[in-house]
């Protein structure tokens, strides 16, 4: 197990803003839920095919499951980058290049944060506006946001770390 320089790197602005995003859609995240709680009928549609046709029915207790998850990547998240000499790299951390890798990995951390949280939100608005007719077909965007959001920041991510050797 390799010692890694326990030391705090510096915030930049792109960090901030993801940090607000993610307190964004997370407030977002609840309210959407709380408001489908209160507003949409004991049976609401839980889960779409591909097509985005309803494919099972349930109680909006189901609902609930998204923010939840949401509540717990978020709390995971919040502490994780506290601690970022405990991160797997995939070059070795030295003194020169700590700093640099431990801003990277808290970067990435944030945007999967962010992401989670933006796509956790789109789900619950997307039954939101389903029950309510609303002629709206998210789901053909879903996968496209999905992968969008977790897999090309990654990769970039990735690429980013070695090239800050």
């Amino acid at each position: 197990m390799q010692n890694s320089p326990i030391i705090k790197p510096s915030t930049s602005n792109f960090d901030r803003i993801l940090r607000l995003i993610s307190y964004a859609f997370f407030a977002l995240l609840w309210g959407a839920t709380l408001y489908a709680w209160y507003s949409l009928p004991e049976t609401i549609p839980v889960h779409f095919n591909f097509k985005g046709e309803i494919d099972r029915q349930g109680s909006k207790n189901n609902l609930l499951i998204l923010p939840l998850l949401g509540s717990f990547i978020f709390i995971i998240i919040s502490l994780l980058v506290r601690y970022p000499h405990k991160f797997n790299y995939t070059v070795p951390i030295t003194e020169e290049n700590a700093a640099k890798q431990y801003a990277n990995a808290i970067l990435m951390m944030r945007w999967l944060l962010a992401a989670v949280m933006i796509i956790l939100f789109s789900l619950v608005l997307g039954t939101i506006l389903i029950v309510q007719k609303i002629d709206i077909n998210i789901s053909y965007l879903l996968l496209p946001l999905i992968l969008g959001l977790l897999s090309l920041p990654m990769l970039i991510f990735i690429i980013r770390s070695f090239k800050l050797k």
